[in-house]
Formats: structure tokens, sequence, C-alpha cells
């Protein structure tokens, strides 16, 4: 019991608990992250292009998003998360006529 916080919310308690103990987990994320994006027009009435996207999603100070923060400071985390994150998406847009309109072709791929 000595190494859990002291008491800081008085509002708290069920009748016989009169007080409890009210905090926010810290968070960290951890990258890198790369976005490359290229675009290019052939012509008039045709244009492509490639978007890559790559991060590191790593929380290192415990996971809040599935529920598994640091219950109390200085406590360890109840769980880490180490993600890879990919995605690709190409795009090619060709415009028969200004009467016609155009038709686009896209393409999403998660790596």
């Amino acid at each position: 019991m000595n190494s859990l916080p002291g008491a800081n919310a008085y509002s708290l308690g069920d009748g016989l608990n009169q007080a409890g103990f009210n905090w926010n987990p810290p968070s960290q994320f951890k990258g890198p992250n790369y976005y490359v994006r290229v675009d290019h027009t052939f012509g008039p009435n045709d244009n492509v292009f490639v978007r890559w996207l790559q991060n590191t999603f790593d929380t290192k100070q415990g996971d809040f998003l599935n529920a598994r923060p640091a219950v109390y400071p200085n406590f360890p985390p109840l769980g880490e998360v180490n993600r890879l994150g990919k995605n690709l998406a190409i795009s090619y847009r060709h415009s028969f006529s200004p009467d016609f309109g155009e038709r686009t072709y896209r393409r999403f791929q998660p790596v």
C-alpha cells in the first residue's frame, strides 16, 4: 500500500470510501513517419499520381488505446504496442473530351 499514491480527488467515493486518485496516464508516440507523393501530367488529357505512406506507431509509455496504460505514476505500463503501417495509392485520370467528362481509375492497397 505504500507504493500507491495518496488521494487527490475527494469528490469520488461510494459512501464508504471518501476519496480516490484521479490522473491522466502519459502517452508518447515514436516515429518515424514518411509521406511521398508524385504527380505527373502526361498531356492535357492524362495525369497520374502515386502516394506512399509509411509509419512506425510505437507507444512507449503504455497502450492507452487498448486500455493498457500505466495504472499509477511510477508503475510500469500494462502493455506497449509496436505497429508498422504502410499504404500505397495510385490514381490515373484520363479526360476523353470536354463534352464526355473524365473517367478515373483508382486503386487503394494497404500493404
